[in-house]
């Protein structure tokens, strides 16, 4: 039987019963909540991490801009033409395989040898041409101004006279022969003889057209090929003439100071026909009109300024001024045709050329004078 003091004091342990249990389960929860690590958001509010940067956009490598310096576009190749004004010595050569091409297309005739030997400057190709063609006038006249065979010039010399008897140029070559042997004399026959004739012919025209014909080959336009063949010709007898107008100039003064007046105006009357040849040679190129002005120069000055000569048309001093002022005018015409050149078109080029060789290169550069478009000046 319960009394009413039995249960009051049962009623009080169940309470502390549950007191303990209460203590107990609050401590555990403490203690949980001390080794428990924190949710993650409470840890990234805690704790905020470093942000690291978003990664640049990929660009395309032909769009990224480059650190190294900029490079300029590529000029356009010069044209033929240009080469040839600037001097470009390479513009006018070919391959062996090309001149070997050349010169058996041509039977290796005397226009294609003496082409290649112009181009070469190689002697045997002179030489090669003597032995295939030893009774050509054009052939020995080549052979003896490019030296081909010195120790025979003699020889050569009297198949050229023969060859071409009414030609002066054979006995201009015979007369400087003979003055370098010291043999005025016979130089002074040659020279009289040479005046006495009309046929000079150095055989420009003969070699322009061979070196033509040796570029159209090698793959270049017509007016390409007449540009090459006249900027590229070479006058071998210019040379040996403008000795022989030297050494005659010599023989002049030689004889003035002799007191052989006679003797010393007949060579400077012949002196004055060798001057008029070599300004009419090479197709009556700038160069042969300058060589030639030299030539008369040098045999006029050893004239007495203040004489008058039954051989001259003019005072000394009024000719020699005369020829210095042509000078200038072959001078100007020079750069003039440089700039022309590079602006005109391919019918004005071909006509020029064309004209060149029927008329002069003077009278060719007053046509291309006229060919300057309106209000353009003359350079």
């Amino acid at each position: 039987m319960n009394t009413p003091a039995g249960s009051r004091n049962k009623f009080w342990i169940v309470i502390l019963g549950l007191l303990v249990v209460a203590v107990l389960v609050g401590r555990q929860l403490l203690v949980r909540s001390a080794t428990t690590p924190a949710p993650a958001t409470e840890a990234r509010e805690a704790t905020v991490p470093a942000v690291s940067p978003a990664p640049a956009p990929t660009v395309p490598a032909s769009m990224a801009p480059s650190t190294e310096p900029p490079v300029a576009p590529a000029e356009p190749p010069q044209t033929v033409l240009q080469r040839i004004v600037s001097h470009d010595t390479n513009v006018f050569k070919l391959s062996p395989a090309e001149l070997q091409k050349f010169l058996t297309r041509n039977a290796s005739n005397a226009e294609s040898l003496l082409a290649a030997f112009n181009m070469t400057s190689d002697k045997e190709y002179l030489r090669e041409a003597v032995r295939r063609h030893p009774e050509s006038a054009f052939v020995l006249a080549m052979a003896l101004a490019g030296g081909a065979w010195p120790e025979q010039q003699r020889e050569l010399i009297e198949q050229f006279k023969q060859a071409a008897p009414d030609n002066p140029l054979a006995n201009y070559l015979s007369a400087r022969d003979h003055l370098k042997n010291e043999q005025p004399e016979l130089a002074v026959l040659e020279l009289s003889e040479a005046s006495s004739k009309k046929g000079f012919h150095d055989f420009t025209l003969e070699r322009m057209q061979g070196l033509e014909d040796m570029h159209l080959g090698a793959g270049h336009s017509a007016a390409e090929a007449k540009a090459l063949a006249m900027s590229s010709l070479q006058i071998p007898t210019l040379r040996p003439l403008r000795e022989l107008g030297r050494e005659m100039s010599a023989l002049e003064r030689q004889y003035l100071g002799a007191g052989d007046t006679a003797s010393a105006e007949a060579v400077a009357k012949m002196g004055l026909r060798l001057a008029a040849h070599v300004s009419n040679s090479g197709a009556g190129s700038l160069l042969s009109q300058m060589v030639g002005s030299v030539v008369e120069r040098e045999i006029l000055s050893a004239l007495d300024p203040a004489a008058s000569y039954d051989f001259l048309a003019q005072p000394v001093n009024e000719r020699l001024a005369q020829l210095l002022a042509q000078d200038r005018e072959v001078r100007a015409s020079a750069r003039f045709f440089d700039h022309w050149i590079q602006n005109a078109n391919e019918a004005q080029l071909v006509s020029y050329f064309d004209r060149s060789k029927l008329f002069g290169e003077s009278a060719a550069l007053r046509w291309a004078k006229t060919q300057l478009s309106e209000g353009e000046p003359a350079p």
